[in-house]
């Protein structure tokens, strides 16, 4: 696939002194691209990052017709620019646009899209290692003809940002508001896809977590608010008797990238893991008797980020402060994607000056 640049926009790097956060400090070029039921998908060209023209009738808008991806690339120990698993990431891009009848990008076109999009935006990537380049694709439905039935035509834009945390600078735990009344996904409904009515499901109960005192929501079960499933916008972790587990997928569960790379990681490291239904009660014993010692959240813009607290019926549940093994496992992951770790499963893809 060919890349057109019709405007090359100049990128600066950030100061090493900035914080960028996330989500708001936004590098100056983006990819677009068009598909139609004749060309396929088609188009694809470099452009300033700037507001888009689109139809108010637009699919998108009023039946969600949307999907989206999170991957990052970082500047590693040799100053070169990686992609982490762009593959997976492009693998659940079309899962989730098949259960959400889009049209998917083929994987190779998808890939070089990435890979030039990186060679172009690298320069604002600082040398800050708490610095990392963080791709945001998202395709939706475009047409402008009301009526609920897939859209005809569709756009995907790839944008791009320099992040650094998640959560605000300095947090050392999670505080948790473990909701038993709403519910993020049920079984047949698009849980295990990466479309925006799933987080918008899951906002009324985010605000009722923060107006709590907390930072995220711990979703379970939609039929017996009984079993764990994930966070609002990443994968759950314990330590259980001395073993990582997490949930097992299903179509109520993101299939996390960064939650199959620690299952994998893990033994390596002398950790025995396990995905399997884990009930509330038993994590909430866990915490009381000392058989829970560690949970942590896990995903491509958290990474690896403890839980200090878990909320619920107005109890406090309080884990132990040191968190050996996700340090251990998040010193690992950084170390595989910066370069300074061996890297067995090829996980690191190296994005060369792509001319474009």
């Amino acid at each position: 696939m060919q890349l057109r640049t019709l405007t090359a926009p100049a990128v600066t790097p950030l100061g090493l002194d900035a914080e960028p956060g996330f989500g708001k400090c936004f590098t100056p070029g983006m990819i677009v691209m068009d598909y139609d039921p004749e060309q396929g998908w088609h188009d694809a060209r470099l452009v300033d990052r700037a507001p888009i023209s689109l139809d108010p009738a637009a699919v998108a808008l009023h039946y969600g017709q949307s999907i989206f991806e999170g991957m990052k690339a970082f500047r590693d120990v040799h100053g070169e620019m990686v992609l982490f698993r762009p593959d997976a990431h492009a693998e659940r891009l079309s899962r989730s646009a098949e259960r959400m009848a889009i049209p998917p990008i083929p994987t190779a076109d998808f890939l070089h899209l990435c890979k030039a999009f990186v060679s172009h935006q690298a320069a604002a990537l600082s040398d800050d290692p708490a610095h990392s380049l963080y791709l945001r694709p998202i395709v939706f439905g475009s047409d402008g003809v009301l009526g609920v039935h897939p859209s005809a035509h569709y756009t995907f834009i790839l944008l791009g940002m320099i992040v650094s945390g998640y959560f605000a600078k300095g947090t050392k735990g999670l505080r948790l508001w473990v909701e038993d009344q709403y519910v993020r996904a049920v079984k047949g409904g698009t849980g295990a896809a990466k479309t925006a009515g799933n987080y918008a499901a899951s906002l009324y109960a985010q605000r009722k977590a923060v107006q709590a005192g907390c930072a995220q929501v711990l979703w379970l079960d939609a039929e017996e608010h009984r079993f764990i499933e994930e966070l609002g916008g990443m994968n759950f972790m314990a330590v259980i008797d001395g073993t990582l587990v997490t949930p097992p997928l299903g179509d109520t569960i993101l299939a996390g990238v960064t939650r199959n790379s620690l299952l994998t990681l893990a033994p390596t490291l002398g950790l025995p893991v396990s995905e399997r239904p884990i009930e509330l009660q038993e994590v909430l014993d866990g915490i009381r008797n000392g058989r829970t010692t560690e949970a942590f959240a896990c995903g491509t813009a958290a990474v690896i980020t403890p839980i200090a607290e878990l909320v619920w019926q107005g109890e406090s549940y309080k884990l132990p402060d040191a968190t050996p093994l996700a340090d251990s496992l998040k010193a690992k992951l950084q170390g595989i994607q910066r370069g300074s770790e061996p890297d067995p499963q090829h996980w690191v893809t190296h994005t060369a000056p792509t001319a474009v």
